[in-house]
């Protein structure tokens, strides 16, 4: 049975999501200490909000104009915005789409994302990329 640190290491390396056992308890531990402090708690719930208004503004002047939005794709970027903001320091602005690093960005973040996936039930993966196909 193949492990989530193989299928998942290209995209996030081995981050506390792609190792298991002894690994992931070290990094877990690490993690919910830095994740439960006060400062962290409010500045994440901060710049959710922030990215919640901008979110609803986005659905409000969609509604006003009758125009069709793609709703998954647009939670998927507020999500992504907020995360990379949280953890990084960047603003990405892809809900808006006027970071053009941003959108780059999340089109490959969106790409790798399904690329991992696929490997999932594609068997030869790890032959194919040894030999650098596809």
């Amino acid at each position: 049975m193949r492990g989530f640190g193989d299928i998942l290491s290209d995209v996030i390396g081995d981050a506390i999501f792609a190792v298991d056992r002894e690994r992931w308890q070290h990094q877990r531990k690490v993690a919910s200490y830095e994740l439960s402090t006060k400062v962290m708690r409010d500045f994440s719930s901060a710049v959710f909000k922030t990215n919640a208004v901008k979110l609803a503004h986005i659905i409000s002047e969609a509604a006003t104009c009758d125009q069709a939005i793609e709703i998954q794709g647009l939670f998927m970027k507020a999500s992504l915005d907020s995360v990379v903001k949280i953890f990084l320091g960047i603003e990405l602005n892809t809900m808006r789409g006027t970071n053009e690093e941003g959108t780059w960005f999340s089109n490959a973040f969106d790409e790798a994302n399904a690329n991992t996936l696929y490997r999932y039930v594609d068997f030869s993966w790890k032959i194919r990329l040894f030999l650098n196909i596809g």
